[in-house]
């Protein structure tokens, strides 16, 4: 009789197993006895502790390397986004603006109906909110958020594991899970997806201790996370809806209750959500629909165009390059694994199976179903991180028992040849992620396409703008050709891009609509010169940000403001 570990609590059991005949026990005095080498490395050896304490050490040093960073990358466009949102929270108040996005919106207060950001919901900006509110507006406090839902998410993964798999599995696991290129890049990207990762692997992990243990609480716990995690963001909708349709079509498994309860809040939290919203923008609902069939695919006047051929191209690439072959490759092995051994009886593995298959399913709709949306942005396949991070670790650990069988028992350092190669695929899986993760960071352009920038441009043409111009101002800019709030995040103040040719500026400028104007020229550019001579009476001077000369134009009926408005969001 024997003790198998689950989640938290030790199953006990009878199993089979193969005793070897006395004749065969039997040695001669002084003969190595190789099978205590063997069992050295064991399946819930501290061996494997070591490695997981070893794989979240090094993910967790690889998400905050860069923690301190201004928002000056591709990846940073959400989290210039999300800290001007808990940003605007704080300086108009939580009551007035009612907890809702603003983080689009860099204009002066009162914020207007039209500054209202109303397509997500609201728990990971009132996160941040309260996290600058204790520890300030800083680019490392927003990374903090996500970085901890990352290192949790691995917990959960290894607890989850182990509980189906045994503690060697859960630690081949966890060390995939840190040397995915898509958990290195967007592991610390401030989103949606890291937090909701971590509830959806808290709420498996919850729904197997109530398998395993049959305490209702567990359920209770796993409802408590999947509703919590619906107003985080649409994507646990996704994943809550296909579980209450695999118990809907089980009755057996006695979750229809579970079912009804999931059904019914997430109708209520998505009423509440859409009432809310219409209170406070009155196209709020028409917004939201537009955003929707736009991210389907089904408005093409409004979208990037593509064939369906062109977005299965696109969505394969982008799966290979942030998994690699080799995180695939294990996947695929040990979806065989499971299901071979689903077929000889395993149910542990069996229902580890079936949490992966649940997980894989939430993010196969979710790139299927909004194809505008996984066409465009790389991470909407990050939630395929956990599942196949589970199952390369299942292959590994089919690995290492097989090359025991083979090669630990035939010498007393055998060990060392069954655990080596394994060790080996690791750090070469891990070597490859991070080379990967350096080759896919890009840097914000916001000048041109080709002109080197230096990394602190963004921030310091920010304090430039933000200082000569008041609270207000809308400023017509000849440079950035792609939009990014980055820039806009440290200038506080809306920013009209890419006008780059005067004729486009007089059209502007002859726009009654356009309150507040002002300019700045970046002087280096072919039409910089005809925009200068030709901008309406005001005030110009010429200023330098590192190698780059700008004209900042402030028209002649613009005052400016005696006061400069209190810097945010520098570390």
């Amino acid at each position: 009789k024997v003790k198998a570990p689950t989640l938290f609590f030790e199953k006990t059991g009878w199993r089979e197993v193969a005793v070897s005949s006395p004749a065969v026990q039997a040695r001669a005095p002084g003969e190595s006895h190789t099978p205590r080498a063997a069992a050295w490395i064991g399946e819930n050896s501290r061996l494997w502790i070591a490695l997981s304490v070893l794989a979240l050490s090094w993910l967790c040093a690889v998400l905050t390397e860069h923690i301190r960073r201004p928002w000056v990358n591709l990846v940073d466009f959400n989290g210039a986004v999300w800290s001007q949102a808990a940003h605007n929270i704080l300086r108009a108040g939580l009551v007035r603006t009612e907890g809702a996005s603003t983080g689009f919106y860099f204009g002066p207060l009162p914020i207007p109906p039209a500054g209202y950001y109303l397509h997500h919901p609201p728990l990971l900006h009132l996160a941040l909110t309260w996290m600058f509110a204790i520890f300030g507006e800083h680019e490392w406090v927003a990374r903090l958020l996500p970085i901890a839902c990352s290192l949790a998410s691995g917990v959960l993964l290894w607890l989850l594991v182990r509980s189906c798999a045994g503690t060697r599995a859960a630690a081949f696991s966890l060390a995939v899970f840190a040397c995915l290129p898509m958990e290195l890049r967007y592991g610390s990207m401030v989103n949606f997806e890291p937090v909701v990762l971590t509830f959806v692997l808290a709420a498996l992990c919850c729904l197997r201790q109530w398998h395993v243990t049959g305490r209702a609480q567990w359920k209770a716990l796993a409802a408590a996370c999947m509703m919590t995690g619906l107003w985080v963001d649409w994507a646990m909708y996704i994943f809550a809806l296909i579980l209450c349709i695999y118990w809907f079509a089980r009755p057996r498994l006695k979750m229809r209750g579970m079912a009804w309860l999931l059904t019914a809040f997430m109708l209520v939290s998505g009423a509440l959500f859409l009432l809310r919203i219409e209170m406070l923008r009155p196209d709020a609902l028409q917004s939201l629909s537009d955003a929707f069939f736009r991210r389907i695919g089904s408005k093409p006047e409004s979208h990037i165009h593509f064939t369906e051929l062109q977005w299965v191209e696109k969505i394969a690439h982008i799966l290979f390059i942030h998994f690699l072959a080799t995180g695939w490759a294990l996947a695929f092995a040990g979806g065989a694994i499971i299901r071979r051994r689903k077929s000889a009886g395993d149910a542990d593995l069996a229902w580890l199976g079936w949490a992966c298959a649940a997980m894989g399913a939430m993010d196969f709709v979710f790139l299927c179903v909004f194809q505008d949306e996984s066409y465009i942005h790389q991470y909407i396949g990050y939630y395929l991180v956990a599942p196949v991070a589970a199952l390369g670790g299942v292959a590994l650990d089919e690995m290492v028992a097989w090359l025991q069988a083979r090669i630990a028992r035939r010498s007393p350092w055998g060990f060392a040849g069954a655990c080596i190669p394994c060790l080996a695929l690791i750090i070469f899986c891990g070597w490859t992620g991070i080379e990967q993760r350096n080759a896919l960071s890009a840097q914000f352009l916001v000048l041109d396409y080709t002109t080197p920038e230096p990394p602190d441009l963004i921030p310091e043409l920010g304090e430039t703008i933000r200082e000569n111009f008041p609270p207000g101002t809308n400023i017509l800019c000849n440079f950035q050709p792609d939009y990014g709030p980055q820039l806009e995040y440290y200038a506080q103040r809306n920013l009209l891009n890419n006008v780059c040719e005067y004729r486009f500026w007089r059209q502007f400028l002859g726009n009654p609509k356009l309150q507040n104007p002002g300019g700045v020229i970046w002087m280096n550019t072919q039409g910089a010169g005809e925009i200068v001579a030709n901008l309406p009476p005001g005030d110009r001077r010429f200023v330098r940000v590192g190698n780059f000369s700008f004209c900042i134009w402030k028209p002649a009926a613009n005052p400016s403001a005696s006061v400069k408005p209190p810097k945010v969001g520098r570390s």
